[in-house]
């Protein structure tokens, strides 16, 4: 939990953000916010997930964390539930695992004969089914508006960075296919030195690769055609 000085620090900001709101649904919003931020660690051995409880049960993250003490490493967690977002992008990772340099970097070194990133792909699979049984239906349609995906986060340099979307209605054939290359497309992006930022990728499925956006552009078209929707009603 959040000291008492920080839960009002937290107040203090949420009143400056909010001022419209009175003192009781600022303090029970912060409150709330605290509890979500107390779940949240930091160190060289945490592996970070964000998520949004429901679609992720408090089951579903006891068993995330006995998989990773098997490596000694720590979950480290974030429910967004209740927190607002601009929006839910195609080019952002709804729900993701995001995975340190340090981590990272004993993955590509095989250290443990990469029993790591085996508990890492099988991590993420549970996560993936997860969120294909809770939230898409039989017909691969979301269950609401929301086309939520998984993907992982991974850091390898201070300002670079991979983001690999994988769909939630995506089946298990192209879920494995995707996961099986993520190594040997972290290699090829630590070579390339000329990079530093994070790229966006998305798998594709018909060539089996995966495929970096041009998120940029891809939210300029996205833009473009909202308003030409708009500008014909």
């Amino acid at each position: 939990m959040l000291s008492k000085e920080q839960l009002e620090e937290l107040i203090k900001e949420h009143r400056e953000h909010f001022p419209d709101w009175n003192d009781e649904d600022i303090e029970k919003y912060a409150t709330m916010m605290a509890n979500k931020y107390s779940t949240i660690k930091k160190g060289e051995n945490i592996i970070h997930l964000d998520y949004f409880e429901g679609l992720i049960t408090l089951e579903d993250i006891q068993e995330i964390e006995t998989s990773l003490k098997k490596h000694n490493l720590e979950l480290s967690r974030f429910d967004k539930n209740g927190v607002p977002y601009a929006s839910l992008q195609d080019f952002t990772l709804h729900l993701c695992l995001i995975l340190k340099e340090s981590v990272v970097q004993s993955i590509l070194l095989g250290i443990g004969t990469n029993a790591l990133w085996d508990t890492i792909k099988n991590i993420s699979f549970f996560i993936w089914k997860k969120i294909q049984l809770r939230h898409w239906n039989k017909i691969n349609e979301p269950k609401n508006s929301k086309k939520l995906n998984f993907g992982l986060s991974i850091q390898l340099g201070k300002n670079k960075g991979l983001d690999l979307k994988l769909d939630g209605n995506m089946d298990e054939e192209n879920f494995w296919n995707a996961i099986d290359k993520v190594l040997g497309l972290l290699e090829s992006n630590q070579l390339n030195e000329s990079s530093y930022d994070k790229s966006f990728y998305t798998f594709d499925k018909k060539n089996k690769k995966w495929i970096e956006v041009d998120k940029k552009a891809a939210l300029l078209k996205e833009f473009q055609k909202q308003k030409q929707n708009k500008n014909k009603k």
